[in-house]
């Protein structure tokens, strides 16, 4: 098969294969479509059949072997000599059940203009096992211009939906919503690598439910040889990875390497997603660079985990060049047996945040720079966390120290502070000063060691398997015990040891006196609603989803996490991985578990934050008071204030908010009432009224007894329904 040069104007579909085998395979030189142009003025189809509509699709492939779509051309003098140009269709390619290549195309203007579809639509889409090899290198060469794809002005560039093989290399991304999506990518490999340039993008490469192998590597976000044309609208979340359950005996492999990330709003965010690795791991990979010069919006973290266990967080280096704005550096939240290694963090207000259980976590080799004084190191937020380093009773004769290091500050600032949920210990080298965490003497302690080893920071390493009766022996006792959330540490504590044991029954024989405490342990919670919320995760992945559904309505709930948990599993079950819309009753139940603290809530609540592809930050106690040590907060929430307008002001059934930096004005309604707790503005409960710009969801202050209430805003700068919660005060009365 050999097109060149056809132009397909005003067409429902230009181009369909079905049931089409290209063989040999032509290697996309000479041979396939070439030089072909797609258009349809308007964007809206004249001729009946289809008048009034969109085009479906420039080419439609259904069951196509081997087709080869656009070509690098003759000579280099002619590079764009075989370019096809897709243009004004909900689709430039879809591919069903096919293999292709596709190579040196322009996609604009593709995308549904209506409604926002979340997992229909793209420049290139992918279902049912198709294979597509889309831009590609030359031999012993970078990116090759011949074989580079654009993508440009559209909602989606590249979507692959179900068990697709996908790659991915050396493509430019200009003004696109968002880059790459892959859903449902289970047992699939996914490489997305070599110089793919993600320029004014939203969000760069998105990846949700997967169970297979994804790599994320060398690729350019915000390149500095290109400017950035929308600062509020581009640039969020360069990748951001999320499962809507960590299964616990998913062995992920998903690394995220060696990316160059300049000015997102978030550099790596990676939610439920076990065992990946941001940065080196011990078989590849290297770091990944991350810098921040100008705000984005509210929020601002170089690489941030939720709920991600066993992850590895390597070799990164995340640095804040300029700009007056927060900034967290690596963010670990709910995320056990994790380890952060060898990565350097400069400029950062928080360089690391912990928070809640992160049993076992450890931090090794890190070096923390914060030279914007006054500043702190890690702060911890309820944070559950073993001793770092190894004390000399268990480490004869010397002990171990982990050797982070701490520069930038002075004697009175803190390198750690904030709130731990248990007392631990900071071991180090007294005779290397740098080495010194200077505890908040409030929060932690610390142990100055004398020679002791040093486990080494020239090392890409793995956690070690911890041992079992220092972990988890006062848990199994009944002795273990926290300051606060006590009772929810304990039972996420007996959910994690209980799946650990169910992967490795050898860990029950440790031949010490605990060996039967343990066995009573296991045997105890295999006939508790741990072990049966365990099974229906199993039958989840198994895709059983009737038996899931069935035992899922049997568990009788005993406490707020297991409430959750029943009602997330009963919509994830039955709508969700159906494919079934959820209803108006079901989004407002999955965002008022994800808006929990997930300390109390649980699991439940990330699962319904990746169901809703929310994004939300939990301000507590701990987080305010690292806050206050930095001056540059004031300055966000001043600049945010002149944001917003909110007409008339106050107000109690309609108003207007203008967003000033749209120059546009939208009239909200009130719908239904939300209730929020933010420490950092008041150490008490207080009703907040919260707007967000997503398919006219908005809130109200619940009537209450209390004497003050709040006016705020959030701002939506997506194409879907996804918000960040950057709470804005615009009134206070009483």
């Amino acid at each position: 098969m050999n097109i060149r040069y056809a132009k397909f104007k005003e067409n429902h579909i230009g181009l369909q294969f079905i049931n089409y085998n290209q063989s040999p395979d032509n290697n996309a030189t000479e041979l396939g479509l070439l030089g072909i142009e797609f258009s349809c003025p308007d964007n809206v189809l004249s001729r009946a059949p289809f008048e009034g509509e969109q085009s479906l699709a420039n080419i439609d492939l259904v069951d196509v072997v081997n087709v080869s779509i656009g070509g690098f051309g003759a000579t280099p003098a002619t590079p764009t000599t075989y370019q096809n140009k897709f243009a004004d269709a909900i689709y430039g390619i879809r591919s069903q059940s096919s293999t292709a290549k596709i190579f040196n195309n322009e996609f604009t203007n593709i995308g549904i203009k209506e409604v926002i579809c979340r997992l229909c639509e793209g420049a290139i889409f992918a279902t049912d096992g198709s294979n597509l090899t889309i831009g590609g290198l030359l031999s012993g060469q970078n990116s090759n211009p011949f074989f580079r794809n654009y993508f440009k002005n559209s909602n989606v560039g590249i979507m692959t939906k179900g068990v697709n093989t996908i790659l991915v290399q050396g493509n430019h991304f200009d003004k696109i919503g968002k880059g790459f999506i892959a859903h449902n990518a289970s047992s699939s490999p996914i490489t997305i690598n070599e110089n793919n340039e993600f320029y004014n993008v939203d969000n760069g490469i998105i990846a949700r439910e997967i169970t297979g192998i994804v790599t994320i590597e060398g690729n350019l976000f915000n390149p500095a040889s290109l400017s950035t044309t929308d600062e509020f609208h581009y640039s969020s979340t360069a990748v951001t990875l999320q499962n809507y359950n960590d299964y616990a005996t998913t062995t992920t492999n998903v690394i995220v390497s060696g990316n160059i990330i300049q000015d997102c709003r978030i550099g790596v965010h990676a939610l439920n997603i076990p065992n990946i690795s941001i940065g080196a791991d011990m078989n590849s990979g290297i770091g990944n660079t991350i810098t921040f010069t100008s705000e984005k919006g509210s929020y601002h973290c170089g690489i941030w985990i939720e709920s991600c266990p066993s992850a590895n967080i390597q070799g990164n280096e995340i640095t804040k060049l300029s700009g007056r704005f927060s900034l967290e550096g690596i963010t670990v939240t709910e995320s056990a047996d994790a380890l952060i290694n060898m990565n350097t963090i400069t400029s950062a207000d928080v360089p690391i945040h912990v928070f809640g259980n992160c049993s076992d976590t450890e931090f090794h080799c890190n070096y923390i720079d914060n030279q914007t004084e006054p500043g702190v190191g890690v702060v911890l937020d309820n944070a559950q966390l073993p001793d770092q380093g190894i004390k000399p009773s268990l480490a004869p004769p010397n002990g171990e120290t982990w050797d982070n290091e701490w520069r930038g500050y002075t004697g009175s600032n803190y390198g750690v502070t904030g709130l731990p949920s248990q007392p631990f210990i900071w071991y180090f080298d007294v005779a290397q000063t740098y080495f010194d965490p200077n505890p908040d003497p409030a929060a932690i302690s610390a142990d100055a060691l004398t020679s002791p080893d040093h486990f080494g920071c020239a090392t890409l390493i793995a956690n070690d398997d911890p041992d079992r009766d220092v972990r988890y022996g006062a848990l199994v006792l009944d002795t273990l015990t926290f300051e606060d959330y006590s009772s929810e540490f304990i039972y996420k504590g007996k959910e994690q040891l209980y799946a650990l044991i169910k992967s490795d029954t050898s860990i029950l024989i440790r031949n010490t006196a605990n060996d039967s405490v343990f066995t009573r342990f296991y045997n105890e919670t295999m006939i508790t609603n741990i072990a049966l919320f365990d099974r229906v995760d199993s039958l989840i992945l198994a895709g059983s989803l009737d038996p899931a559904s069935d035992l899922n309505s049997s568990i009788t709930d005993t406490n707020l996490i297991e409430t959750n948990r029943k009602t997330v599993n009963d919509i994830l079950i039955n709508k969700v991985l159906m494919d079934v819309d959820l209803s108006a009753t079901d989004s407002t139940t999955l965002e008022e578990i994800a808006l929990q603290n997930p300390l109390t809530g649980g699991k439940a609540v990330y699962q319904a934050r990746a169901i809703l592809f929310l994004e939300v930050h939990y301000f507590n106690e701990a987080l305010r008071l690292a806050h206050q040590l930095n001056e540059t907060t004031n300055t966000v929430k001043t600049n945010l204030l002149a944001s917003f307008e909110l007409i008339p002001n106050p107000a109690n059934d309609n108003c207007m908010v203008k967003f000033n930096e749209f120059n546009q004005k939208f009239v909200l309604q009130v719908i239904f009432i939300v209730k929020f707790l933010f420490s950092f503005i008041a150490e008490q409960e207080l009703n907040m009224v919260f707007w967000g710009l997503c398919r006219n969801r908005f809130h109200e202050p619940a009537k209450s007894n209390s004497n003050h209430h709040w006016y705020g805003c959030t701002r939506q700068l997506y194409f879907d329904c996804r918000f960040i919660w950057e709470f804005t005060i615009l009134r206070k009365y009483k």
